[in-house]
């Protein structure tokens, strides 16, 4: 059996494309901001407060916090 690793540089070229990244400011979901940054993706990242989260190149957070009914 054959085993093939995949990584972020098998991800083909996303220019034009637009992602949403829940949790975006931290962790996996940061990781995976970026790693689609480098893609080509323009990402969109959401966060309950991005008030004092780090920027992230090719990254625009928003404020969304799905257990608020007044999140935007």
């Amino acid at each position: 059996m054959t085993t093939t690793h995949w990584s972020t540089a098998d991800i083909p070229d996303q220019s034009g494309r637009v992602a949403l990244v829940t949790g975006a400011s931290s962790g996996i979901g940061r990781a995976a901001a970026a790693a689609l940054v480098s893609a080509g993706f323009e990402v969109v990242g959401t966060s309950r407060h991005t008030a004092g989260v780090a920027p992230l190149a090719g990254v625009r957070f928003v404020d969304l916090d799905i257990t608020s009914d007044e999140s935007e």
